[in-house]
């Protein structure tokens, strides 16, 4: 019998503002591959930062393969989702000086991951950017820079795989071809898959879903 490796609950994140977020209890099989599905605006980010480390919720409980990571100290959830969780952000923020490959080494690097540069050229080349491995992130539409993102989260082997709107650059082609990767990748390293979308195209190819 599987076991939940992702537990929230009764999570809620109270903004400045006066915006009250409150969120149902989520539970996530080991391996499991689950879409969080909302529109623009409600919540979906917010749910993906405070599961991976980087929002602290106001109440409520994130376990993580049995780690309640916000009984962590700030730098020990940073070593945590630095070993474990590979994070596809909406934005790339991927390092303007470094080339491609480089900000891939630079990702391994600072998660005390063994280089490979076999290995990063294989998730390039599966992703259609081995021939950008060298190039700047100013020199890439913004289709590669989100495939650049995705390769990133992946080159650590990470237990749990987080993408924010993954494919909302992409062409049905990409699209495709990412949404693909992403499960693959997931499926080879007994990985998590985590995906928040409202991309129609994706909808039909995960059957966990969560309704925001």
């Amino acid at each position: 019998m599987n076991r939940s490796i992702i537990s929230l609950e009764g999570i809620e994140v109270n903004y400045n503002d006066g915006v009250r977020l409150a969120f149902a209890e989520l539970k996530v099989e080991e391996g499991a591959h689950c879409l969080i599905l909302g529109n623009s605006g409600s919540g979906k980010t917010t749910l993906l930062h405070v599961m991976c480390g980087l929002l602290t919720p106001s109440s409520g409980r994130v376990l993580l393969r049995g780690v309640d990571i916000y009984k962590l100290s700030a730098r020990e959830i940073d070593h945590f989702r630095g070993q474990n969780i590979g994070f596809v952000f909406q934005q790339n923020h991927l390092i303007k000086s470094l080339t491609v490959l480089e900000n891939l080494k630079l990702a391994r690097w600072l998660a005390g991951v063994r280089d490979d540069y076999g290995e990063l050229q294989d998730i390039l080349k599966r992703l259609n950017m081995a021939d950008k491995s060298s190039s700047y992130p100013f020199q890439l539409s913004q289709g590669q820079l989100q495939r650049v993102a995705i390769a990133r989260a992946l080159v650590n082997r990470p237990l749990f795989v987080v993408a924010d709107e993954p494919t909302s650059a992409l062409d049905d082609q990409h699209t495709e071809i990412v949404t693909e990767l992403l499960s693959e990748q997931a499926e080879a390293y007994g990985a998590t898959l985590i995906i928040a979308t409202h991309d129609k195209r994706i909808m039909d190819k995960f059957s966990s879903t969560y309704q925001l």
